[in-house]
């Protein structure tokens, strides 16, 4: 299956491939891919996700019921961004990690049967509120309604069509990614137009070994990757969205479809260049964004740390592109 039976790339009035520093890049990962993490990441750690004991129906059950949820930890307020970070267990954790974490402590607890596709189509915003307030009682994750409808419909359609279970999803699909992607856009939460959280669920599901998909897992183009190839100069953008972004201002669909769509052409050609699949590469870029590449970036206070800095022009004024979506 090739991206472009999934996605077209038409990205070309905001933004730009800058093939000059893209070519420098993929030399330099070729010289490095060594350094990287060159096989899938497995999602395991106790303190988010279940244990893969519990077998591939319970897991994949937790994956889907996280990876339907799975967007913008973060609101506006004041003119800054805040993002959702906070201590649940004991643990201090942010944006998706708190969102996992708070899923992990509900199933230890026992008190809300979130597996439960019956359960998940009647729950209500008090539940669901509960599931996710920190240690302190608050509530620090926004658009819970939004939450709360992908939830319900999961349970609907899970119900409905594949006996409550998503491990019902990924048999019928017979290994095959795109009927993946087909089956799992009749769902509410993973029907984006750039399969951002279907890519997603299909990196957890493939990394735990779950499914062996026929068909290669494309990068899920979250904010972490965005971000980086904007500062890494790997894209360029046309001065009024650069303005935008530079002054931390809220960006059109259109915008931010034309940006998400050009990271992931770069981060497509970089895999297929080096030799490496659509889903290590999204976790090399993710987990170094995660570390290095977040709100500040670390090579401004320390040198050799961030694994991309001999090839990064360090665009430091460019910040999360902000958007109002359900899907990213």
């Amino acid at each position: 299956m090739e991206l472009e039976e999934i996605i077209t790339f038409d990205y070309n009035r905001y933004v730009k491939i800058n093939w000059e520093t893209l070519k420098k890049f993929i030399e330099f990962f070729k010289n490095e891919v060594n350094h990287f993490l060159n096989e899938p990441y497995n999602w395991i750690d106790d303190n988010y996700w279940l244990n893969p004991s519990l077998g591939p129906i319970v897991n994949s059950q937790y994956f889907a019921v996280g990876n339907s949820i799975n967007f913008k930890y973060w609101h506006y307020k004041n003119s800054e961004v805040v993002h959702a970070e906070s201590e649940k267990g004991g643990i201090l954790c942010k944006g998706a990690y708190y969102m996992w974490r708070c899923l992990k402590v509900c199933i230890e607890q026992n008190k809300y049967p979130i597996l439960d596709a019956k359960y998940l189509m009647n729950i209500n915003l008090k539940e669901m509120k509960n599931i996710f307030k920190t240690d302190q009682g608050k509530n620090i994750i926004p658009c819970m309604k939004e939450r709360l409808k992908n939830w319900r419909n999961l349970g609907k359609i899970l119900m409905e069509k594949y006996d409550g279970n998503f491990y019902n999803v990924i048999l019928s699909t017979n290994s095959s990614l795109k009927r993946f992607i087909t089956f799992s856009n009749g769902f509410r939460a993973f029907n984006d137009p750039l399969c951002k959280l279907t890519m997603v669920n299909a990196i957890f599901l493939q990394g735990r070994e779950i499914i062996d998909f026929k068909g290669e897992i494309f990068p899920a183009i979250d904010y972490q990757l965005m971000v980086q190839t904007l500062r890494i100069g790997l894209i360029d953008i046309e001065n009024s969205l650069k303005k935008k972004i530079e002054n931390r201002r809220f960006i059109s669909k259109e915008e931010s479809l034309a940006l998400r769509k050009a990271t992931l052409k770069c981060l497509k050609i970089i895999a297929n260049k080096v030799g490496i699949t659509g889903d290590v590469i999204d976790n090399i870029f993710f987990l170094n964004g995660r570390m290095n590449c977040t709100y500040n970036m670390i090579c401004q206070s320390q040198s050799g740390i961030c694994k991309f800095e001999p090839v990064c022009k360090k665009k430091i004024k460019f910040y999360m592109p902000l958007e109002n979506t359900r899907y990213y």
